[in-house]
């Protein structure tokens, strides 16, 4: 099964939010073990380093995305993901390339918190906990 994450369910284990935390961190938990095929498109990368560079060290910010490269795939933002984003009808660019990514990769679904913004998506779109309730009734 493969899963594309947006950029806040991971930011929600790094930086520990309360109470979105205890969801993605039982999500990145599968990824690690090989249950999901966890998918991050490159950009989000940028994302990472730039929001948690406001909160912590810059030492500690390093040391996890490494370990996030260690988990996650990566989809590259070509220059067709960047053109079909740009045609789309998403109002926000970044949102609009994850999705496009996502239909790139031919992932299964997207993981975000922020769903509205993905109801244009061909991609099934999920909160992390209505994605652990899909994957909890799957076994």
């Amino acid at each position: 099964m493969n899963v594309l994450f947006d950029a806040d369910v991971i930011l929600d284990v790094l930086l520990d939010r309360d109470p979105y935390e205890a969801h993605a961190y039982k999500l990145l938990t599968l990824v690690e073990k090989g249950h999901v095929t966890g998918w991050l498109v490159s950009g989000t990368m940028n994302t990472l380093h730039f929001l948690m560079s406001k909160e912590v060290e810059p030492k500690w910010v390093k040391r996890h995305l490494l370990e996030v490269l260690d988990i996650f795939q990566i989809i590259p933002i070509t220059s067709h993901i960047m053109e079909m984003a740009i045609k789309s009808s998403f109002k926000d660019y970044e949102d609009a390339v994850l999705n496009q990514a996502a239909l790139e990769q031919k992932v299964d679904y997207i993981v975000t918190r922020n769903k509205t913004v993905f109801k244009d998506s061909k991609v099934p779109v999920y909160h992390p906990e209505e994605f652990l309730n899909i994957l909890e009734s799957l076994h």
